[in-house]
């Protein structure tokens, strides 16, 4: 039978009249997933170590004390070489089967599209936005053979985003990344926990068409359209003046119908202070796919709390730029220039 680390210590320490003494000095981590460390001292030599379980621990802790022992003192050890060839080798055979574990501990949320398996969700995600499917690279790997940290990073290439996740394998730390992909594409509206594909396309059902398309056939406006109108010519004269210093104070209204911006605000604070004004909600997207000029692209929907308007925005905007977040600001400032436009024009119109 195969000597364990503990075991040859003790031999090594006998062959020295000395005796190894073993301390735990504390435990660390979540209830359920503990890391122990010990600590042995033999003679003058005193060593630290971790494990996931008291066993691990001091078989790591007496494994360091060895290789130090050998290396670095100048107690005697009979065939040191042979010694660190075995330990190497033991070293090799743990994180072979700690993998192993890990993988059988998995097995059951592997399946592509299951809601427990990051990976898969992420790949769904893309496949059904007729993305590339996401690449995984490996960042790092550091620590003992038999305690490795994983670093991997997802890369989505379309939109150039990456997330790196850390792991105990790389199975865990893709995992993660995965998961951290996801959390970023739903913080972006590029992703939610329905069907994405689906959702965008009941979006464009013939229900949704009919609030927008004139009747070819009958001529008649739209309710739609009336609620657009109303919207902007319904606001109090109290209300009409805080929107008026508000956009003031962010946009040049002498060329408020060109869509050129000074980038001395920020518009999406701005914008989130006007639609409170007008009780209303604005939502953010990116459009998941950059330009033919390789910019990122976003557009914002601005929609009343109230019910009757359902998910109907009274004003979209766009933007465009080299980095995501100019991006928003650039489509957030053309809302309001475009808001200031667009009810000054119904002001005038219900005059005339």
């Amino acid at each position: 039978m195969e000597k364990t680390p503990i075991s040859r210590l003790q031999e090594i320490c006998a062959h020295n009249g000395l005796s190894p003494e073993y301390q735990l000095l504390s435990v660390e981590g979540v209830v359920h997933a503990p890391t122990f460390i010990y600590r042995v001292q033999c003679g003058d030599v005193s060593v630290t170590a971790t494990g996931q379980s008291k066993k691990k621990a001091k078989h790591a802790v007496a494994k360091k004390a060895i290789e130090y022992i050998i290396k670095e003192s100048d107690y005697e050890v009979e065939n040191p070489e042979v010694i660190l060839e075995i330990l190497r080798e033991l070293d090799i055979s743990e994180a072979n089967e700690s993998e192993m574990i890990e993988e059988k501990s998995g097995d059951g949320d592997d399946e592509e599209g299951s809601d427990t398996n990051p990976v898969g969700k992420l790949q769904e995600i893309c496949m059904k936005r007729h993305w590339r499917p996401p690449l995984y690279e490996t960042v790092s790997e550091e620590g003992l053979p038999h305690e490795r940290i994983f670093k991997m990073k997802c890369i989505i290439e379309n939109m150039d985003f990456s997330e790196t996740g850390v792991g105990k394998s790389k199975r865990l730390a893709k995992r993660k990344a995965a998961q951290l992909m996801t959390k970023r594409l739903k913080d972006e509206n590029l992703a939610d926990n329905e069907d994405i594909a689906d959702k965008n396309n009941k979006s464009l059902d013939s229900s949704f068409l009919e609030n927008y398309i004139e009747s070819k056939s009958s001529g008649k406006v739209i309710p739609a359209k009336e609620k657009i109108d109303n919207f902007y010519t319904n606001f109090t004269e109290e209300t009409k003046d805080k929107i008026e210093d508000l956009i003031n104070s962010c946009v040049d209204v002498e060329t408020v119908t060109e869509m050129g911006l000074r980038y001395d605000s920020d518009y999406l604070t701005k914008l989130s202070e006007l639609t409170k004004l007008l009780d209303c909600t604005f939502k953010v997207l990116t459009v998941p796919q950059l330009s033919f000029s390789s910019t990122y692209q976003c557009m914002i929907h601005i929609i009343p709390n109230e019910i009757s308007y359902s998910d109907l925005p009274v004003l979209t905007s766009w933007g465009s730029a080299e980095q995501l977040e100019d991006a928003k600001q650039t489509a957030a400032g053309n809302g309001i220039k475009l808001f200031s436009f667009l009810a000054h024009k119904q002001a005038i119109d219900v005059k005339q």
